[in-house]
């Protein structure tokens, strides 16, 4: 059964990456156009504008891991009903509860990788390129700390520590 829950997972999981690539390749398609509107603000570059968009890939992989989750498994499972797999393993005696259980079990694995991506990894490539993207548009007037907001005109500084909203 190993062999098996192997096998229904490396497939489960390349059809899935392979998902996650496809849609990640539009995806940056797009941002990318969306983001020409600002070359040549400031210090705003293509070498910035690719380094923007590197940084940004892990939030974009951790948006786009359900739908990708959803449609891999789909079409991988569909593969195996393609090649008649699936009735080859019901043959040998297997459950489509068994089945279920080594889908999810390959599932697994790529959810607890895309928590960390989500949750460690991603926040700090978040920040990072907004604020090379800030500096850059503003051609270093603006810097974002963690104590706020400092922007430069002239020579004035405004601090924007809060932004309150009334409810």
């Amino acid at each position: 059964m190993k062999i098996l829950d192997k096998y229904i997972a490396k497939n489960l999981i390349t059809t899935i990456l392979m998902v996650m690539l496809a849609l990640l390749g539009v995806d940056l398609f797009f941002y990318t156009v969306n983001e020409l509107r600002y070359l040549g603000r400031g210090d705003y570059t293509i070498g910035l504008l690719f380094l923007f968009l590197f940084l940004k890939i892990p939030t974009k992989l951790y948006t786009m891991f359900p739908w990708s989750v959803i449609l891999g498994t789909l079409l991988a499972l569909g593969n195996f009903a393609k090649n008649s797999e699936l009735i080859a393993m019901q043959v040998a005696s297997i459950s489509v509860r068994r089945i279920a259980f080594a889908t999810i079990k390959g599932v697994l694995i790529l959810t607890v990788v895309m928590f960390v991506f989500g949750e460690y990894i991603s926040p700090k490539t978040e920040i990072i390129a907004q604020n090379k993207k800030t500096q850059a548009i503003s051609s270093g007037k603006t810097i974002n700390t963690e104590y706020g907001l400092w922007v430069r005109n002239d020579n004035e500084f405004v601090h924007i520590k809060d932004i309150l909203t009334h409810d």
